[in-house]
């Protein structure tokens, strides 16, 4: 397994890449799953798919998904608030936190 990240600056064309790349790497036999986490949703559109958080195969060997990490926030805030106060609390530190 290989994992290739595009970084960067915004609007430097790293969705591009990552789709593009993905696309020719399948097309030359591979397997490919392409990930974005940009709130933008570009990746979808230089597929020209609709995407969700589970991966899609859009074609033969080429997987894509887009990772809403709000959503995922969101969905984990609670839980993750709740480990926060208890390791707070088992440090020492005093409770200053909102109870809701």
């Amino acid at each position: 397994m290989r994992v290739v990240l595009f970084t960067g600056k915004g609007g430097v064309g790293k969705t591009t890449l990552a789709a593009a790349t993905a696309a020719v790497l399948a097309r030359s036999g591979r397997k490919v799953l392409v990930v974005s986490t940009d709130p933008a949703h570009s990746l979808g559109d230089a597929l020209e798919a609709d995407l969700a958080g589970d991966p899609a195969e859009l074609e033969e060997g080429l997987y894509a998904a887009h990772v809403d990490t709000r959503a995922l926030l969101d969905g984990s805030w609670g839980r993750l608030r709740e480990h926060l106060r208890t390791v707070l609390a088992g440090a020492g530190a005093t409770r200053w936190w909102p109870t809701s």
